[in-house]
């Protein structure tokens, strides 16, 4: 259109804001950069590997239990996922052994982004679960990453 200007909502994409989160990168402090921040990779450890590896394993009962009551409920062309919260909280129960809280409500506040970001890819984005997999592996990784976590005592 002649003479009208359009304005468009510019966001991030998810890279950039995937950059700076704390569970990937942390800030240089033996540098003085040139422009902003420096930022190193964080690299997962032997044992949150080992930790998260044979959780998806032991767990695998819940990840198929909620990719089957997705599906169910896109099949039924509801809008509501409330069949499946007993499942992820199944799967969460399972993947902390019920020592951070019965349900994710109950998750630890430091963990609330990644829950944020996995319930809305599984409820109200047409993804995988592969997709949408990484944001509760996350919350998992930020408990184990804490000082006191409980669950970096084993495997």
């Amino acid at each position: 259109v002649h003479g009208e200007l359009k304005y468009y909502k510019m966001e991030k994409s998810s890279h950039l804001q995937q950059e700076y989160d704390p569970l990937y990168y942390r800030e240089r402090k033996d540098v003085e950069p040139e422009f902003g921040k420096a930022y190193e990779p964080i690299l997962a450890s032997e044992g949150e590997i080992r930790f998260i590896g044979n959780r998806m394993h032991k767990c695998f009962y819940y990840i198929y239990g909620l990719e089957t009551c997705r599906y169910e409920v896109l099949k039924k062309k509801t809008n509501s996922f409330l069949p499946c919260k007993d499942v992820i909280d199944g799967m969460w129960r399972c993947y902390t052994d019920s020592k951070y809280g019965k349900t994710l409500e109950e998750a630890p506040s430091y963990t609330s982004s990644h829950r944020s970001k996995f319930l809305d890819c599984i409820c109200y984005k047409p993804y995988s679960m592969q997709l949408c997999w990484p944001h509760f592996t996350n919350m998992i990784r930020a408990i184990y990453r804490q000082p006191d976590s409980t669950l970096s005592k084993w495997y």
